[in-house]
């Protein structure tokens, strides 16, 4: 019985040697290289590591991410509730607004203008009282009649 061992034309025991060939070079190559390994596998470590806490971390994160949502969700529903019952405050107020302007306004400028005559007299008084105290008290006196009036004939303006 022939046992093939992969190695065309080759015996077992030349076959057998040359694996082992194969296999200390593989070995050779690894041991060479055996600080960059170590450090791959360290770093891979430490990143499985971050990853892991990055992962047991991020449930947390997820969950207060979820909370901030819905808590801007309920602060939009509640702003969009305050917009709506503004605008009808806001209408409410344009027709008491618009009231005002048409029943209130006119009276106001009537009596501003009824002040303002009242103002007017009030400071002709003042400045008459004061040049003359006593017309204040007794009256004016009748103005004399001038050359060529008479008491009989009516006066012209």
């Amino acid at each position: 019985m022939c046992v093939s061992s992969g190695f065309s034309g080759v015996g077992p025991d030349a076959a057998f040697t040359r694996a082992l060939a194969a296999i200390a070079t593989v070995a050779q190559t690894i041991a060479a290289r055996k600080d960059a390994l170590d450090a791959g596998i360290a770093n891979a470590a430490r990143t499985f590591e971050n990853a892991s806490r990055a992962t047991a971390q991020a449930g947390p994160v997820i969950d207060r991410i979820g909370r901030s949502a819905d808590a801007v969700e309920k602060m939009g529903n509640e702003v969009a509730r305050t917009s709506a019952s503004t605008g009808k405050t806001v209408d409410s107020v344009g027709a008491d607004v618009q009231r005002f302007a048409a029943e209130t306004l006119p009276a106001l400028e009537r009596l501003l203008g009824e002040l303002s005559t009242l103002t007017t007299s009030l400071r002709r008084l003042s400045e008459q009282t004061t040049r003359d105290p006593r017309g204040f008290l007794f009256g004016r006196k009748s103005v004399p009649e001038g050359p060529g009036e008479t008491g009989t004939e009516p006066r012209k303006p």
